[in-house]
């Protein structure tokens, strides 16, 4: 199954007038040029691919910092300083 409809909407911000049917797409705005060549949507799809993998890590990486975590980092923020570390080295990919 392609993810076509979902990586154009990313890259072209949910614009309005894009419809993809079975990973081909079926209408086009003129607003925004020319439709994408397959190589294009390809390309696109691996933009979105990977932007997608870093954000759900950076959510799983977030989702570590319980309010346990938080209250103990107060006395050893070194827990906490390694994941805004990673975090923050992550969010530089996007």
């Amino acid at each position: 199954m392609s993810n076509l409809g979902s990586a154009l909407g990313w890259k072209y911000n949910h614009e309005s007038g894009i419809c993809t049917v079975n990973g081909s797409i079926t209408a086009w705005p003129n607003s925004l040029g020319t439709v994408p060549t397959d190589a294009e949507q390809d390309g696109i799809i691996t933009e979105y691919t990977a932007w997608a993998a870093i954000t759900d890590q950076i959510a799983t990486l977030e989702a570590t910092a319980t309010p346990r975590r938080i209250r103990e980092s107060a006395s050893d923020p070194t827990w906490m300083n390694a994941l805004d570390a990673e975090i923050a080295l992550l969010r530089g990919q996007l």
